[in-house]
């Protein structure tokens, strides 16, 4: 038996019928391009005008058990530090920072009726 792609049969009709967006389907193109011409990585850049890092990118990404690695990832960091204030920092931040922020955190608009076009929390 011999194996001629290590790509999943029937990856690209799973990519025609809409699993894949439309960049995931190029990002599939390439690698079966890479695959069918002898696995030259240089060629298949250049025929695509991509750079060789993009590429390596995709191709380590690629799980071809799971057709959408090669989908986007969320960029958004998974978690945010969050300040922490020691006790006095909290008590002095609303003369530091001035009435406005003191608005945001404490009132309404109807005892700050000079801040009206502050979003106030009520």
């Amino acid at each position: 038996m011999q194996i001629k792609s290590r790509l999943v049969p029937g990856s690209r009709r799973l990519a025609a019928i809409g699993v894949l967006s439309r960049a995931a389907q190029v990002r599939l193109r390439w690698l079966y391009y890479y695959e069918e011409h002898g696995r030259n990585a240089a060629l298949t850049c250049r025929h695509f005008g991509i750079s060789r890092q993009t590429f390596y990118r995709w191709k380590s990404r690629f799980d071809p058990r799971r057709i959408t690695s090669l989908e986007e990832r969320s960029r958004r960091p998974r978690q945010v530090r969050q300040p922490t204030w020691s006790q006095s920092l909290s008590r002095a931040e609303p003369a530091v920072l001035g009435p406005e922020r003191e608005l945001h955190r404490h009132g309404d608009r109807r005892r700050h009726p000079r801040y009206p076009h502050l979003r106030l929390g009520l």
